[in-house]
């Protein structure tokens, strides 16, 4: 849930799921995995500086908050990198010679050129019924008021 909300809502999001779950019931083993996302993902106060001052995690809200992306219809996983390496790895073999590889990247960006003027004169691929599901279904978590959510 917290993929979607905005950036300086993320803390308070991720202390209320928190507060109001089971997790808050759970044995006292996933208090490091709590604190290990909240020092890592989420933000932390400093419990040694009297200001309570927070600290800046290793990888921010900024760095894997989708809301904007999902917002402006981009895509939001690297499915498509994993599938072109699943492909190009089927496709080339683990250590080919310099003359293998450019022969099959040279193919592979004829393909690209190809797409790219198929897109560029109109012809859209239109989106698996599945996708355009899970797509509505993410979109909808903008309409949550999340401020009211865990109460």
């Amino acid at each position: 849930m917290d993929i979607v909300l905005e950036i300086p809502r993320v803390f308070s999001g991720f202390k209320n799921s928190i507060s109001c779950s089971k997790i808050s019931q759970s044995p006292a083993e996933l208090a490091p995995v709590i604190h290990y996302f909240e020092k890592n993902y989420i933000d932390l106060v400093d419990s040694e500086d009297e200001n309570c001052s927070r600290v800046i995690p290793k990888y921010p809200p900024s760095y894997w908050n989708l809301r904007k992306r999902i917002q402006k219809g981009l895509s939001w996983s690297n499915n498509s990198l994993e599938a072109w390496h699943k492909s190009l790895s089927k496709d080339v073999e683990s250590h080919p010679d310099v003359n293998k590889l450019a022969k099959h990247l040279k193919n592979e960006q004829h393909l690209t050129d190809v797409l790219i003027e198929q897109i560029n004169s109109g012809i859209v691929y239109p989106r698996g019924k599945s996708e355009i599901k899970k797509d509505n279904e993410i979109m909808s978590l903008f309409s949550v008021n999340f401020d009211n959510i865990f109460q």
